[in-house]
């Protein structure tokens, strides 16, 4: 059951949030998670361990999205290698733009400065955070067209192929949220847990996913 605590900023819906978690924990439940952004974690937990105590604060889980994707990708095998980080990324997409040069023809250009690359990473980054599988994004191009269907074929192929060549050499982290949303719908992962998000404005379409 979906339930929506709603107010202006200042009118205590946090604090009736922790009444309702702290009312779950004296029915008996073991199974809470408190989700909210990993800039506020600190204050939630100062607000749940001053409010409920050390003993309550101990039985539920205070867990970022991204924290929270990482937990159930752990528990269930979902990563393994390295964890990429902006060099390997870096590499990997001069590597795979090399590998697709002679496919791209809006591109071919623009290809050849190294400015490209970051270009590319930060559109397969704002595709990944929108829950766009490379798979995804193909499927789309074919309802496209003219310049526009040219230019996301081109997009396509080369996100198809980073995804590839860099899923061989280590684990994409912006990844773990949707990889956690398909595992835990997968696994019932929250079954009988209570679920309790706070502090978020708006939320991105892998966290989406994941909710």
């Amino acid at each position: 059951m979906l339930q929506f605590i709603l107010g202006e900023a200042g009118t205590g819906k946090s604090t009736l949030l922790i009444k309702k978690i702290a009312d779950y924990l004296d029915a008996g439940e073991k199974n809470i998670y408190l989700i909210v952004p990993e800039q506020y974690s600190f204050e939630s937990d100062k607000l749940v361990y001053e409010t409920l105590g050390a003993q309550s604060f101990n039985s539920i889980k205070i867990l970022s999205f991204s924290r929270l994707a990482k937990q159930i990708l752990t528990q269930h095998g979902g990563i393994a290698g390295m964890p990429a980080d902006d060099t390997i990324r870096l590499l990997t997409m001069s590597l795979a733009i090399d590998e697709v040069r002679d496919g791209l023809s809006i591109y071919a250009g623009q290809a050849r400065n190294t400015s490209f690359c970051n270009i590319m990473l930060d559109t397969v980054k704002e595709l990944k955070v929108a829950a766009i599988t490379p798979e995804d994004f193909e499927s789309t191009v074919p309802n496209l067209t003219g310049t526009l269907e040219q230019k996301a074929s081109e997009i396509s192929l080369i996100y198809t192929t980073y995804s590839a060549m860099l899923e061989e050499v280590a684990t994409e982290q912006l990844d773990f949220t949707l990889k956690a949303a398909k595992i835990s719908n997968e696994k019932n992962y929250f079954k009988g847990a209570i679920v309790f998000i706070d502090e978020y404005k708006s939320f991105t379409a892998d966290e989406i996913e994941l909710i």
